[in-house]
């Protein structure tokens, strides 16, 4: 990869997590998420689970792809919601 887009996709890949550990903490503030769960570890879990289901959509139709994607995430907030 070029050296100027790793750079934006590293910087793009931070601000995502970012934003998403905010909301997080959010969830765990409104008692959502349990509070036992590291937010940062929370997000790049969240973040590699999407990012992983965008690699395999490769090989994947793109309503195969959403209802993968869907599964995953209602997987994960059955782990975390209170």
């Amino acid at each position: 990869m070029d050296k100027d887009l790793r750079k934006i996709v590293f910087e793009q890949q931070i601000k995502t997590i970012s934003t998403m550990r905010k909301a997080i903490e959010e969830g765990k503030i409104n008692r959502e998420i349990r509070d036992d769960v590291d937010s940062l570890d929370l997000a790049e879990l969240i973040n590699a689970t999407v990012r992983g289901t965008m690699i395999s959509s490769v090989t994947l139709s793109k309503k195969e792809t959403e209802e993968k994607l869907k599964k995953n995430m209602e997987t994960m907030l059955t782990l975390i919601c209170i």
